[in-house]
Order: C-alpha cells, then sequence, then structure tokens
C-alpha cells in the first residue's frame, strides 16, 4: 500500500498500481537516439570527441560537459541526453539490462531495467533531477552509485 498525503493533512492508503514493463517502441527509440545524439553533437563542438564510447570511460570524457558548465537545467534535451548515455553505460558494464518503458504510478517513462524484474533505473532524468536540485553531477559517480545499489537487489532474489 502507498501512502498519500490529502487536502486535509491526513495520509490516505492508496493501491500503488504495479509496474508494467514493455519493449521500446520504434518511436521511443528514436526519441532516445535523437537524444544521443544531441550529446554526440555537443561533445564534438565543445570538446572535440569525435569517437567515445557509451561506457565508463565515455562517461569519464562528457563530464568535461557538466564540469564547463555546459550543461543546466534549463537546457532539458542535453541533460535528458547524458541521462541516456548514463543508461547506456549502465548497460554496458552490468549484464541484462536493457531500455524498457515502464508505466507506473507516476507515468510512463523509459528506464534500464534488469532482466524479467521490476528492477529499473530512471537514468535518462538523473542528470536533470540533480541539476534542478542544485546538486553535483559526477557521472562516473552516479555510474559506479547505482551498479553498487543494483548488485545486492539482484542477488536477494526479492526483485520478480
Amino acid at each position: 500500500m502507498a501512502t498519500s498525503s490529502t487536502s486535509a493533512g491526513q495520509e490516505s492508503a492508496e493501491p500503488a498500481t504495479a509496474a508494467r514493463f514493455r519493449p521500446l517502441n520504434a518511436q521511443e527509440a528514436e526519441q532516445l537516439g535523437r537524444e544521443r545524439l544531441l550529446v554526440c553533437q555537443v561533445a564534438a563542438r565543445e570538446l572535440g570527441l569525435n569517437d567515445w564510447s557509451m561506457d565508463r570511460s565515455g562517461l569519464a570524457q562528457l563530464q568535461a560537459l557538466i564540469d564547463r558548465g555546459l550543461v543546466h537545467a534549463e537546457n532539458l534535451l542535453l541533460a535528458r541526453g547524458l541521462g541516456v548515455v548514463l543508461g547506456d553505460a549502465i548497460t554496458c558494464e552490468m549484464d541484462d539490462m536493457d531500455w524498457h518503458m515502464v508505466t507506473d504510478d507516476w507515468g510512463t517513462d523509459p528506464v534500464v531495467r534488469y532482466a524479467n524484474t521490476t528492477i529499473q533505473v530512471g537514468a535518462r532524468d538523473m542528470v536533470i533531477k540533480r541539476l534542478e536540485d542544485g546538486r553535483e553531477v559526477d557521472l562516473v559517480h552516479l555510474l559506479d552509485g547505482v551498479l553498487e545499489h543494483l548488485q545486492p537487489m539482484i542477488d536477494s532474489g526479492d526483485y520478480q
């Protein structure tokens, strides 16, 4: 059961909607591709990076976009693009992780999902959320934190 606050400030119990997963459709995959492409274009123009990998080493190179102040909360597409690249790095670092769409109480969004389980990472919005909150963004640190958090969840077998 999930709880939510009512207008009177009292809490009421509401059933949580179970997350429903499905593969990305062509339009959704194209959107993620456009967001990746924007990161590629900005990295080439601003950093001279024309060939980088969508893994840990690529994240380390792309950190310069953030460190130089080129990525900020007002630039939603670029921030989300970095989130997509972060998700791609997660899929490179951990077997059985792949992009899916999830529909749950918060809407429908692309996530990186572990195998056929309910384990998911909202990587696409991780960068923008931190920027909106005024928090530091370190892409490799985010990757390491996600991987460190995921492994015990996977090992537990609790998330089917």
